[in-house]
């Protein structure tokens, strides 16, 4: 969020508004506001007390936001949008979104709103269209339609609904590689973008925008009313790995030491990226999944589904580990979201699939007939990985019921299928000598087969409804489950 502020310009901007407070846009004070609602929210998440003065957190919170919302809406954002009007919009998504610890289809239709304004005020297209933006607000510009892409990408995956912006239709370009003193608001042109080995505040944005053009290509095919071909499935898969191979080193997760040798700032944007890349290796693959369990064509899609979910449950299990007191990231307990949740369940759920495709004579190391392709885990890591995450689950299901949901749904699983498996009982030691292996940074090539039929559906309804595709699990309607796990019960307060 940070990136589409130029520190210089807004501490210019905020200076003036305090030698005269009476002369101020409505936009750039609900802009004000929902800065300050966010650093707000972040003392309460962290559990530290404001300086002395202001209150509590929660109130202080709730109370910038609503004056936030108040000034947006005395400034006809909607009919008459301005300067600072987007970045006022997607600062108060932004606080609706950190404040709900669950999914709400309000994001959603607030994200919808902002990015139909930012249209209107041309944003999806480039700047150089129009000559009366300077080369400085082009750049700007570039940076915010980057942000409402992968906002449009993530809200819409979560809740299984289709993509709001067309990228057909759009043309604005990449923003460029720069720290904020290399922009002049008065420059007649931009600078050249620094290499993406130099960490600036953008390059996040940057090299995030390319794992998310992969991604959203990956939702639109698999959101589709026609069966993808095996071979558009692979050009996908290919589109995506070069995406994650493009990563500049300083912003990939190497091994679990990274917690303590890098800032907590830092850390996030890594496990975001991984996040997103394992995310979309199992949207991607997971419908064709079940269909290896009798067609070896399609083990390509069943390896990497249990890799990327298995990496997924790893984070998971690193990120609980890290939020804890004590921990590198337990003043930024924010990062987990329902976004994430919503991942690390969809990895759950895969992981299962895979698990109920086994018997427990079979080899740990297991080799598909004729495929010559390893499964890398074992019966009982996988099992142990459950365990671990169910742990996850409980610890958030306090104040999220989405976390409680996941909680009953993995307990229906392991009751299931491992009665005998002790998955209340805690496993710290073994636990710890699992996650210690290294990561994974993408899949082998392997071979394939020439094309994937169509999966055949069968409702999900719940618990049990889950059990029963488990039973059967050449029978898995995705879409169903996408549905079922994005269903809130909680409307959102406007």
């Amino acid at each position: 969020m940070l990136a589409m502020f130029h520190a210089p310009s807004f501490q210019q901007h905020y200076n003036q508004f305090w030698l005269d407070p009476t002369d101020v846009s409505l936009p750039w004070l609900a802009l004000l506001f929902g800065i300050l609602s966010i650093g707000a929210f972040l003392y309460l998440r962290s559990q530290e007390d404001l300086p002395s003065g202001f209150g509590h957190p929660a109130q202080v919170t709730q109370t910038f936001h609503k004056r936030s919302t108040e000034c947006l809406i005395m400034s006809n954002y909607s009919t008459s949008p301005s300067t600072f009007t987007i970045e006022a919009v997607l600062i108060n998504i932004q606080n609706e979104f950190v404040r709900q610890p669950d999914a709400q289809v309000g994001i959603w239709v607030l994200t919808g709103v902002a990015i139909r304004l930012a249209m209107r005020m041309g944003y999806h297209r480039d700047a150089q269209h129009y000559p009366g933006i300077s080369p400085f607000q082009a750049e700007m510009r570039r940076r915010i339609w980057a942000m409402m892409l992968q906002g449009d990408m993530l809200t819409s995956c979560q809740l299984g609904l289709p993509l709001i912006i067309q990228e057909s239709h759009c043309d604005t370009q990449s923003p460029r590689n720069l720290f904020d003193e290399d922009l002049d608001p008065h420059a007649t042109e931009l600078p050249q973008s620094r290499p993406e080995t130099e960490s600036t505040p953008i390059i996040y944005t940057i090299v995030k925008g390319r794992l998310a053009s992969a991604f959203r290509a990956i939702f639109n095919q698999v959101s589709s009313t026609k069966v993808a071909t095996f071979q558009e499935v692979m050009a996908l898969d290919k589109k995506l790995n070069l995406a994650h191979q493009s990563l500049p080193n300083h912003l990939r997760i190497s091994n679990p030491e990274d917690a303590i040798t890098v800032s907590p700032r830092l850390l996030m944007r890594r496990y975001n990226l991984e996040l997103l890349y394992q995310k979309a290796r199992c949207v991607l693959h997971r419908h064709h999944m079940t269909e290896a369990f009798a067609n070896s064509d399609y083990t390509y899609s069943r390896l990497v589904c249990v890799e990327a979910a298995m990496a997924l449950l790893r984070h998971q299990a690193r990120i609980f580990e890290q939020v804890q007191v004590g921990g590198r990231l337990f003043r930024d307990k924010w990062f987990i979201s329902s976004l994430e949740r919503h991942d690390f369940l969809l990895a759950s759920m895969i992981v299962c699939l895979e698990l109920n495709s086994r018997s427990d004579e079979q080899v740990d190391q297991l080799n598909l007939t004729g495929s010559h392709m390893p499964l890398h885990y074992s019966r009982d890591e996988m099992i142990m990985a459950l365990q671990n995450t169910r742990l996850s689950w409980d610890d958030s299901s306090k104040s999220s019921k989405e976390a409680m949901q996941a909680s009953n749904i993995l307990g229906v699983m392991l009751d299931k299928y491992f009665p005998k498996r002790q998955h209340d009982v805690p496993l710290p030691q073994l636990v710890d000598d699992f996650f210690e292996t290294t990561i994974s940074n993408g899949p082998q090539s392997f071979g394939q087969g020439n094309s994937i039929p169509q999966t055949v559906v069968s409702p999900i309804s719940g618990g049990e409804g889950l059990v029963a595709a488990l039973n059967s699990p050449g029978f898995v309607n995705w879409d169903l489950w996408d549905a079922h796990m994005s269903r809130s019960d909680r409307e959102m307060d406007f």
